[in-house]
């Protein structure tokens, strides 16, 4: 017969009796539709799909360029921006995608 091992015991580890609850941030979700170095294109592109919800259009610097980028939203939730999306790809935009910001 094999000889028993003992058992040890571990010790618990202590847990806090308080939990500090910290501020959830706010972020939104919006369908970006392109991003364009011509305004132009950018103002063609919102108003074909000015329709479909809240559309804007924003100059964004990244190094020496620069682009203006069009967006569908904010929408309050994810569910209604899968919806957006389908709704923009049906539209003809099919490189559009998520961003939350």
């Amino acid at each position: 017969t094999a000889a028993a091992i003992p058992r040890t015991t571990l010790a618990q580890p202590l847990l806090p009796t308080e939990v500090t609850v910290l501020p959830i941030e706010t972020s939104e979700i919006f369908v970006q539709v392109g991003a364009f170095g011509d305004f132009g294109n950018a103002l063609r592109l919102r108003d074909q799909l000015f329709d479909l919800g809240t559309t804007s259009i924003s100059r964004v610097r990244t190094g020496e360029a620069e682009f203006y980028r069009v967006r569908l939203g904010p929408l309050n939730n994810v569910r209604s921006a899968d919806a957006l999306l389908a709704e923009v790809a049906e539209a003809g935009v099919s490189n559009a995608q998520l961003v939350v910001e």
